[in-house]
């Protein structure tokens, strides 16, 4: 499994307050919108129409919410699918079959990701490590994220 932890890089790909001040700094505030995730899962159709809308795109365009494509998923079997990955034999065995078998052995292989429960230790040691940036970033773009830290 992977390690996480201060010397580990990888908790750094999430502070964003040092990248989004480095586009605003780059480009005027007008032509930068930022799009939350949050507001995305609570109405999609919104945050889909401002996009449209920054874009200079008909934000009327009927857009079909009904089938979500490409639902996050986590595997099954973290280890064994991360070696058949990385051999290259998951890719090809799912070229090699018919989409309604896979379509039938994907929820055998994955599952979905509200599955997943972090350690309260975990949450905990990840809010305490991005606090900080939270709050930078929510002062820059003026927004409340406090939600983030709970």
């Amino acid at each position: 499994s992977a390690k996480i932890g201060k010397h580990h890089p990888f908790l750094e790909f999430g502070c964003y307050y040092e990248q989004v001040k480095r586009y605003l700094a780059c480009f005027p505030r007008e032509n930068v919108h930022i799009a939350f995730y949050d507001d995305f899962r609570l109405d999609p159709q919104r945050c889909v129409a401002d996009i449209l809308r920054f874009l200079g795109v008909d934000a009327g365009i009927p857009i079909d919410f009904a089938n979500w494509h490409n639902q996050p998923r986590v595997p099954r079997f973290g280890a064994a699918g991360y070696f058949l990955k990385r051999l290259g034999i998951w890719q090809r065995g799912r070229r090699m079959m018919p989409p309604a078998l896979v379509s039938l052995l994907r929820p055998l292989a994955l599952k979905r990701r509200e599955s997943l429960v972090m350690d309260p230790k975990d949450r905990k040691y990840l809010v305490a490590f991005y606090r900080d940036d939270i709050r930078s970033l929510a002062d820059l773009l003026g927004r409340d994220l406090s939600a983030w830290l709970q």
